[in-house]
């Protein structure tokens, strides 16, 4: 941390959301990711999921494995030890009965 900028360590507090689509590597949406991590210097990307039309839909486990792969070539310290968070809810309130997935999980 001391080598990092006052920008820098401001970044590393920010996690940001990934929908669990695997942009392809061409497409604007990969270089945004590339750009949050790279430049920014990002905290990290957290999985979220997607709902569509009130249904959750799962990510495709290969392309979402090589994209995360392709990211994380830029965290070769994290990598090397194996790092890899998963942080979901340990509790949820469900105030929103309409709510497709806090409906469900509460």
């Amino acid at each position: 941390m001391r080598s990092l900028s006052l920008s820098e360590e401001v970044a590393q507090l920010f996690v940001l959301p990934f929908d669990g689509e695997a942009p392809h590597s061409q497409s604007e949406e990969h270089a945004r990711y590339l750009h949050w991590v790279q430049d920014l210097r990002i905290g990290g990307l957290v999985l979220v999921n997607r709902v569509q039309n009130g249904v959750v839909r799962h990510s495709e486990p290969h392309a979402l494995a090589a994209f995360l792969n392709r990211i994380q070539r830029t965290a070769r310290q994290a990598r090397a030890l194996g790092v890899h968070w998963i942080l979901a809810p340990v509790a949820d309130v469900n105030n929103n009965p309409d709510n497709p997935i806090i409906n469900i999980r509460s």
